[in-house]
């Protein structure tokens, strides 16, 4: 008898070393998936860093470009929290943001206290991007108007909590139909060019940026444009 609970104590303990071991192995198999997914996530979007970056050497995006990223990140299969963790931090160039922004709410419909929860914690909400975009002139009396120029200036968070219809309505469209361009701008690209720039090269620079004509006067390398 005292030989059959022996044996019976036998194969429990070696039943619990079986499972024991199963466990080790099933804990080591998730952890060795997971870290290959990390890894593969972060050579994807290593990619979509690298795109946006080449395409925005002075600050600014051409829309074309901003919607090919968006189809790039598409493309990536990547869900809510791989998106979060490596695209949605302050050390990424904002326009990267507001890509990762569009993507969230757009494409894989996060709830938008989800969004800007996610805003906060990675402290990006009061990051600003300004969106320009040029419209084809109307027609008035037989003569056609000049082009014009409309300008944004919005926070991340601003655009998260009200879904911009405006902003967010442009970018979606691109320069179809009657916008002949839309460029989207790091905010303080402004500043910097009113900083480093002569006098003259800012009022060419002020011309163009905003569709104003010749008339502008800048003195002393300061110009008053009111900037929306």
């Amino acid at each position: 008898m005292f030989r059959g609970r022996l044996e019976k104590i036998k194969a429990v303990s070696r039943m619990s070393n079986e499972v024991s071991a199963y466990t080790m192995d099933v804990a080591h198999g998730w952890r060795s998936f997971y870290i290959r997914r990390h890894d593969e996530m972060t050579s994807r979007a290593a990619v979509l860093i690298k795109f946006v970056e080449s395409c925005s050497r002075s600050k600014s995006l051409e829309v074309h470009d901003y919607l090919r990223s968006i189809q790039i990140l598409c493309s990536m299969d990547v869900v809510f929290k791989d998106v979060v963790m490596l695209l949605f931090a302050s050390k990424q160039n904002v326009l990267l943001n507001l890509i990762v922004l569009h993507y969230l709410m757009f494409q894989l419909g996060v709830p938008v206290t989800d969004v800007i929860e996610a805003l906060s914690d990675c402290n990006i909400s009061e990051r600003e991007v300004c969106v320009k975009w040029w419209k084809l002139g109307r027609w008035l009396h037989g003569f056609r108007l000049r082009d014009e120029s409309h300008s944004r200036k919005v926070f991340l968070g601003h655009l998260a909590l009200t879904k911009e219809d405006e902003v967010f309505g442009v970018l979606h469209r691109g320069a179809i139909h009657e916008v002949l361009r839309v460029q989207i701008f790091v905010a303080d690209v402004i500043p910097m060019v009113i900083q480093k720039c002569s006098p003259a090269c800012l009022s060419i620079w002020i011309i163009n940026f905003y569709g104003l004509d010749s008339s502008v006067v800048v003195t002393d390398g300061v110009s008053v444009v009111p900037f929306l």
